[in-house]
């Protein structure tokens, strides 16, 4: 069984399913799915930064979209 990655990508502004918006935050995402959000307190290893907005929809699976179009799958 091959274990899938876990991603960690940290943007500007995230908005997630419930409308909540974070400014500086990190999500970890496991298949595209969110697992854990935090704030960015400091360079963390094997993150991306990618900058602009990371927005959850607010229908399950509450699929993650960036606003300059990054694939988050």
């Amino acid at each position: 069984m091959t274990e899938v990655p876990l991603r960690r990508v940290a943007a500007n502004t995230i908005i997630l399913p419930d409308g909540t918006r974070l400014h500086n935050h990190v999500v970890e995402l496991l298949s595209g799915r969110l697992v854990n959000v935090y704030p960015l307190e400091g360079e963390l290893p094997l993150t991306e930064w990618l900058g602009g907005t990371i927005q959850f929809d607010p229908d399950p699976p509450h699929t993650p979209h960036h606003s300059r179009g990054v694939d988050l799958s």
